[in-house]
């Protein structure tokens, strides 16, 4: 019931209008009328009478709106009670939803009278590749998708489902991504009046289980193949002993047919006098399989020796089986008698031997030496067995060693040079010749070596290599100061006499044309004068320079750190003129001459800041960087750079690619480079594209000939 604003319902509220105007009626007739009593009785009665009904009006109300209220409240439960059950109902429908496209399986309802799906699941889609939508819009997509070859199923499966059959059937179909899957297709009738009005049904992709039993067929063809063409005899039985299968190797061994074998006892075919045959039944029994040698009978009841393998399986049904392998090793017993005898022979002429004799297993561990080796590595016979062949090596000879073995378990033989330890640490030289050792089967086996002592003989060539090497560095240093007084000649012949030659020319014309006299062109006569004398001057300076580098041979360490400092300290002026900006990687200490290396960098940094390009700040960048044996430093500019052509030019004495007036000096510094470089065991070269800037690289050697490692 609906309330006021009072909170009272509409009943209630008509109720009390009600006996207000009942009350308001009663005031009324008073007022006009009089007291009740002044009243006519018949009229008293009927005020009473209008009272009394309106009394018992409010009665009735009252229990009418209990019983509305209670009406309400029924109405109100069975309400919460709908909602309830209508979330109940959502929740449900939208968990089965959710299932139903969450599923690996594909569900499907197809209208057979419009030919039109009417539901389909997401696991459809995961299943042909194509979204729910394509099927909608074209109903023959599962047709289209199916591969040519089992459409004919097709057919079928419509003519039982036009006959209300249920059906279950597999073929493949061209995935979206053009891959090739298996489905498996579940699809019940809805029969209407008799006839087919739809079809409901569950696609599941079984690609894999398909690979899993082409993979299991293909298995079970590789299985009897390898059964039946194996060359060891092999036998499957119950683990009571009931033969159930023989190979043809084992009819062969055994002499006997597959059936005949499959009729057999163990007593039949196995020697039950043989000391290891219990032994070899309780491994197998405790671990599942053993391994051994064994007497056998043949058909014909003669014994043979042969070697047994035995393992306990389950087959596809979960049932225990027994697999047994044998190998006829009659006559290889035979052989190895023979050479137990031959083999103390053998001894004998090894034991005199004057060759050390190693023979090592597959994995290189020794087997076997004779007195000679052990007396060459001063161990025992027992000391040196099953020893690693490394266990007698340094670190060298492991090394060595490493890429011989590998070679040898491909077959190779060879003879080399390897360094060994002696038990008293003693280092050896000697010289293996070495074969690998095959097994029946043409596989590697191990290697034998004959050794003999060549430590003598390396001692010898040392010493001539030494002496070979310092013959070469003695000769070489005599070919470099032999090339620096051709050069040095040529000079003082040549561009040494050009000033002299000059100074003497003007000073002649002065005494001949002005003699007693000084005038203006006396003045620039002198100037001539002055200025040749001045290149003369910085000429023979900086020939007695390079004559001097390395004229003081006492090797030091030299910081490269410490020495850039001093470098850019002295240079400063230059530096700062210029703007030059001077980057440089932590560098190295170095074994070489201080003043000579300090020379070296002055003249780089020198050139970077003269050779920079008109209008620019000078820039250089200088690293190093240990590659092998030797400290690679660069000096790299962003300069005029130098054409390809002058790359080696630029580095012999007095060789000038721009004119004085375009760049002063001699034309000598990066000569002093390269004969400092050369004087560290070094070279020097350059990497410049004109126009692009200039990298100059040296090389100094980490450690000098002749330095000993601290």
């Amino acid at each position: 019931m609906e309330n006021n604003k009072s909170g009272e319902s509409i009943i209630q509220y008509s109720i009390r209008i009600q006996l207000m105007l009942n009350k308001l009626l009663v005031q009324q007739v008073q007022n006009h009328l009089g007291h009740s009593t002044t009243l006519p009785m018949a009229f008293n009665a009927l005020l009473e009478s209008i009272s009394v009904s309106f009394d018992r009006y409010e009665d009735t109300i009252k229990r009418l709106e209990s019983s509305v209220n209670n009406c309400t409240n029924e109405l109100g439960q069975l309400n919460e009670k709908l909602q309830d059950e209508t979330a109940g109902l959502k929740q449900a429908h939208y968990e089965l939803s959710r299932i139903f496209n969450q599923v690996n399986e594909g569900f499907f309802a197809k209208d057979i009278i419009t030919d039109k799906y009417i539901q389909m699941s997401v696991g459809c889609e995961k299943i042909y590749g194509y979204s729910v939508e394509d099927f909608y819009t074209n109903s023959l997509l599962w047709f289209q998708v199916i591969h040519p070859d089992d459409r004919l199923l097709i057919d079928k499966e419509n003519e039982q489902l036009n006959k209300g059959i249920q059906i279950k059937s597999s073929y493949r179909i061209f995935h979206k991504d053009t891959t090739t899957r298996w489905i498996e297709v579940k699809a019940v009738p809805v029969m209407v009046d008799g006839r087919l009005a739809r079809v409901e049904g569950v696609v599941n992709d079984i690609t894999e289980q398909k690979n899993a039993e082409k993979l299991l067929m293909d298995s079970e063809v590789k299985y009897r193949s390898f059964f039946e063409n194996n060359m060891d005899g092999m036998m499957l039985s119950k683990p009571d002993g009931a033969i159930l299968e023989a190979n043809p190797a084992a009819c062969e061994i055994f002499g006997a047919t597959e059936e005949e074998i499959c009729g057999y006892s163990r007593a039949e075919l196995l020697d039950f006098a043989e000391p290891a045959l219990l032994n070899l039944m309780e491994i197998r029994s405790r671990t599942g399989k053993v391994k051994g040698e064994l007497n056998f009978f043949r058909s014909d009841r003669t014994i043979f020796r042969a070697e047994m393998a035995s393992s306990i399986f389950k087959d596809a049904n979960g049932e225990d089986r027994t697999c047994v392998i044998v190998r006829d090793i009659t006559d290889r017993k035979k052989a190895e008698e023979q050479i137990a005898d031959s083999e103390q022979r053998y001894r004998q002429i090894v034991e005199t031997a004057q060759e050390g004799i190693w023979m090592m297993d597959k994995n290189y561990h020794t087997v076997f030496t004779n007195k000679k080796m052990c007396n060459l590595l001063e161990y025992s016979e027992g000391e040196m067995l099953d020893k690693h062949l490394t266990f007698f090596m340094g670190e060298q000879g492991r090394a060595l060693a490493a890429p011989s073995i590998e070679r040898r378990k491909t077959g190779i033989s060879e003879n080399m040079d390897l360094p060994f330890i002696t038990k008293s640490g003693k280092h050896i030289w000697t010289n293996l010749s070495t074969s690998p050792l095959l097994n029946n089967e043409g596989q590697f086996a191990g290697g034998l070596a004959m050794v003999t002592d060549i430590t003598k003989r390396k001692t010898d060539e040392e010493l001539i290599k030494k002496s070979a090497a310092s013959l070469d560095l003695k000769n070489k240093e005599l070919k470099r100061k032999n090339t620096e007084l051709e050069q040095f000649a040529y000079v003082a012949s040549h561009d040494l006499q050009e000033p002299l030659r000059t100074t003497s020319s003007f000073v002649q014309l002065l005494q001949q044309q002005y003699k007693g006299k000084l005038d203006e062109k006396a003045d620039k006569y002198l100037e001539f004068i002055v200025d040749s004398s001045d290149r003369m001057k910085v000429l023979i300076k900086d020939l007695l320079d390079y004559s001097k580098i390395g004229s003081k041979y006492e090797q030091e360490r030299v910081d490269c750190n410490q020495v850039m400092k001093n470098v850019i300290a002295d240079l400063n002026k230059a530096i700062t003129d210029s703007a030059a900006i001077i980057i440089a990687d932590n560098l190295p200490s170095i074994s070489g001459y201080v003043t000579e290396i300090k020379q070296l960098f002055q003249n780089l940094i020198i050139n970077a800041i003269k050779f920079r390009k008109p209008g620019e700040e000078p820039y250089l960048k200088i690293s190093a960087n240990l590659t092998g044996n030797y400290w690679h430093f660069s000096f790299a500019d962003k300069g005029i750079g130098i054409d390809k052509a002058h790359h080696e030019r630029i580095f012999i004495i007095f060789q000038r690619l721009h004119t004085r007036t375009e760049f002063e000096g001699s034309g000598i510094g990066l000569s002093h480079c390269k004969k400092i470089v050369e004087l560290h065991h070094g070279k020097i070269w350059v990497e410049s594209v004109q126009g692009r800037g200039s990298i100059f690289y040296f090389t100094i050697p980490e450690k000098m000939p002749g330095e000993r490692r601290v």
